[in-house]
């Protein structure tokens, strides 16, 4: 199993597509910053045949501070990614 790195990503949409690597850098930047500040902000993006990346609230949990022994509530967000159905079976 191999692993494709942004750069080699890049190499292989620009062999495909016939732009240049510097152009196709500016477009996967561009497409990963949109994506994380939609998602910090709560919005859902959806890319047809990709899937659906969504931010999701954690459960409050009580944690202790160290320094003072006080105990807070603590909340948090994760983003989560969920495939769309040709993505998983194209992976099966």
């Amino acid at each position: 199993m191999a692993t494709i790195n942004k750069t080699q990503l890049i190499k292989q949409i620009a062999a495909a597509t016939g732009l240049t690597q510097r152009e196709v850098a500016a477009v996967v930047e561009t497409l990963v910053d949109t994506i994380v500040s939609a998602v910090a902000k709560g919005d859902v993006v959806s890319i047809h045949k990709l899937g659906r990346f969504v931010r999701r609230e954690l459960k409050p949990r009580k944690v202790r501070v160290p320094r003072t022994d006080r105990v807070v509530e603590v909340r948090g967000f994760v983003p989560r990614f969920r495939p769309a159905k040709q993505f998983k079976e194209a992976v099966k």
